[in-house]
Parts: structure tokens; sequence; C-alpha cells
């Protein structure tokens, strides 16, 4: 039996709100032949709980960066402030992800 693949999809601060949604809801309802989820989808800030902005609502995120190390695909939504220094924990996640990013 196939298992659910994992997707995280990071929120930081100031998310762009479609670049949040659009990722959840593909991989959030894509569904394997037998109908179970084919992915999980695990919604992540700086620290699980976080609350970022998102336009002109706020979203309460599930799960930390350290949910990232487990994670078969990692999305990086679009921020408001793309010049914004990232938060300093974000620069020290991927060394403990064991392995390198790549952006597409």
């Amino acid at each position: 039996m196939t298992e659910p693949r994992t997707v995280a999809v990071v929120a930081l601060d100031g998310v762009v709100p479609s670049d949040l949604s659009n990722p959840v809801d593909t991989f959030g309802f894509a569904r394997l032949q037998d109908g179970r989820p084919a992915y999980r989808v695990r919604v992540c800030g700086t620290e699980p709980g976080a609350e970022v902005t998102a336009g002109p609502f706020t979203v309460r995120v599930g799960y930390g960066l350290d949910a990232l190390a487990e994670a078969d695909t990692v999305v990086l939504c679009g921020v408001d402030e793309p010049l914004r220094p990232m938060a300093p924990r974000w620069n020290r996640c991927w060394p403990g992800c064991g392995r390198t990013p790549t952006v597409n």
C-alpha cells in the first residue's frame, strides 16, 4: 500500500495568501485511487503555533521549521516584502534537514 508523501508549505510572516492556499488545496485534496489522501500537508512557520500575517488576515501554523526535515516536498510561499531578511531560524534550518535545497 502506498503511503502518502509529506508536503511542507512554509508560511512566513507576510505570506501571500494565494501562495499559501494554492499548494494547500492542490496537495490537500489529491487522492489515491482507493480514496486515501495522496499527501500529508503541513503548514509550517518559524515555530509551531506561530501566527503569520497573510494580507488582511492572520494564519496560525500547525508546525515549525523542524517539520521540514521529514518532508518529501517543501513549498516556500512568497511574501509581501521579498527583500525583508529571513528569520534567523530559517537560515539554520537547511543544514538540519540533511539536504541541499534547490529552487525552481
